[in-house]
């Protein structure tokens, strides 16, 4: 646990109407810290190998098992009987079974590589080619293609607060940052998910991240992005 810096801005701000599900979805965690599931990870602890789906196919027959939980969830009855479940996914998403998108065609997929001067990793990669986008994974919802970008480009304030004087245990994880994609949208949980670029392995996968700013925690890390989706799928309070 690190001491938070001065000035670091409320987890509950809101980035949109999207956002609201998350401050709702954040209230109907048992245990929760700042809307957030008790960690399962020990400080300090090596990514533990998890798998998950690699490809299209198995992407999709992911999340269509996952949607088909959470729409059958008592986590989501709850929600409706509180008035709140129409913050977590959309009637259209209902209706679907599939709390996702459609997919991002290969040209979306391109012209974000290109923004960013990387290619993007393998397994998210085909995540993206399944579903651009997706409501509800853990206490986040994941960013369409064309909506991710730098960490410090898109969260400078939060960026800023953890580069000020007195922060400097903090300074290897900032440079970690500065070179991670932002993927997911924080709605009043807190959670940011990263993937780290300069992490990227002979089978082109890169390191995964987990954040809990809010709480002054350690970056957690998954050994890739289908990995922190599977974790997070795990952990889904049925």
């Amino acid at each position: 646990m690190k001491p938070l810096p001065a000035g670091l801005p409320p987890v509950t701000e809101s980035l949109g109407t999207r956002d609201v599900s998350r401050q709702h979805q954040a209230e109907l965690i048992p245990g929760s810290a700042g809307g957030r599931r008790e960690n399962k990870k020990s400080e300090g602890s090596s990514p533990k190998p998890v798998s998950g789906p690699l490809t299209v196919t198995e992407w999709r027959e992911f999340l269509s098992d996952y949607s088909s939980t959470f729409l059958n969830s008592n986590y989501l009855r709850t929600a409706e009987s509180d008035g709140n479940a129409e913050y977590m996914l959309s009637q259209t998403q209902r209706e679907a079974g599939w709390l996702g998108y459609e997919p991002a065609g290969e040209e979306a997929v391109l012209a974000a590589e290109e923004r960013l001067g990387v290619r993007l990793p393998p397994t998210y990669r085909n995540f993206l080619l399944t579903s651009n986008g997706w409501s509800s994974i853990g206490e986040l919802d994941l960013l369409k293609v064309e909506e991710n970008g730098w960490f410090p480009d898109l969260e400078p304030q939060l960026f800023q607060a953890w580069s000020s004087p007195g922060l400097e245990f903090f300074a290897d994880d900032l440079e970690l940052l500065k070179r991670c994609p932002l993927i997911s949208i924080d709605g009043g949980s807190g959670g940011r998910w990263l993937l780290h670029a300069d992490s990227a392995r002979e089978d082109g996968e890169w390191t995964a991240y987990e954040w809990w700013p809010g709480e002054g925690g350690d970056l957690e890390e998954n050994d890739n992005f289908a990995a922190m989706v599977a974790s997070a799928v795990d952990a889904f309070p049925e």
